[in-house]
């Protein structure tokens, strides 16, 4: 049972709405000079190879290149563990640039065209550019 406050419930939605309003204005702002936290740029594959002499090449490649670049593997995993869908049983591999104009940079550059011919006729790639977390 709710006992009457002897406070109008509209006033009580105004107060509620000004305190989430000043919350939200808190998150959002930020000191006057302060830097916008760098937002990672990740390149995510899920792959399925049938040509390990090959893989191994491409590998070894690509993992230099990407250090060129400013990217590093956060995750390299043969036998990634299924929780819902449908597994496919393909590999899954995650890129991590410091943001996704150095992603894209790797991506499109010559330099990777070149490299991703050592996996052309070897299996079948998907990949996905995503943008991260800002500041993580």
């Amino acid at each position: 049972m709710v006992k009457n406050s002897g406070i109008a419930p509209t006033s009580i939605m105004l107060l509620c709405a000004i305190l989430l309003g000043g919350c939200a204005l808190a998150l959002a702002s930020k000191p006057a000079g302060a830097a916008t936290p760098p937002v990672p740029g990740y390149l995510m594959f899920r792959a399925s190879f049938h040509d390990a002499e090959a893989l191994a090449a491409y590998g070894r490649a690509v993992g230099a290149l990407a250090a060129e670049f400013g990217g590093s593997f956060v995750v390299v995993s043969a036998s990634p563990e299924l929780l819902e869908g449908e597994d496919d049983g393909r590999r899954l591999v995650l890129l991590r640039f410091g943001d996704v104009a150095q992603a894209r940079a790797f991506w499109t550059s010559d330099a990777y065209a070149r490299v991703k011919q050592l996996r052309t006729n070897a299996g079948h790639v998907d990949a996905v550019l995503v943008e991260g977390i800002p500041g993580r």
